[in-house]
């Protein structure tokens, strides 16, 4: 997880300051691809749309969810129709997300469900689900 999370970070080169955290516990219990694309929407709105100098990420989980958040201090997002981005994580939260301002800051939550990664991504079922 931290890898691809990292590799999407990276894409942004010294476009803006991270600091990234990836809880030990999410490695290997979902799919980092998914994890990665809600990242790296998170970056390009910050960067893109809210003219971000700093972005925090960070995936952890709680035993039901992986949680990912992307909190930046751009000017926060823009009034108006969602885009595909918001479909997106929309889709692969299954509605457990948000993005609001506060603070000075935008911080977008999205929580995908870990047995939902597993069946979504073809891995296996956690151990205490059956079949």
């Amino acid at each position: 997880m931290h890898a691809e999370v990292s590799r999407k970070v990276s894409l942004w080169g010294d476009a803006c300051f991270f600091r990234v955290w990836t809880s030990d516990d999410v490695e290997g219990l979902v799919d980092p691809v998914a994890v990665g694309r809600i990242v790296e929407e998170g970056i390009t709105n910050g960067i893109r749309h809210g003219a971000a100098h700093e972005i925090d990420v960070s995936v952890t989980s709680d035993g039901t969810f992986v949680i990912i958040e992307v909190v930046d201090d751009g000017v926060g997002p823009l009034r108006g129709q969602r885009g595909l981005g918001s479909a997106m994580i929309e889709h692969a939260t299954a509605g457990h997300w948000s993005l609001i301002r506060e603070a000075g800051k935008t911080r977008l939550t999205a929580r995908i469900k870990l047995a939902q990664l597993a069946v979504s991504s073809g891995g296996d079922l956690p151990s205490n689900e059956t079949t």
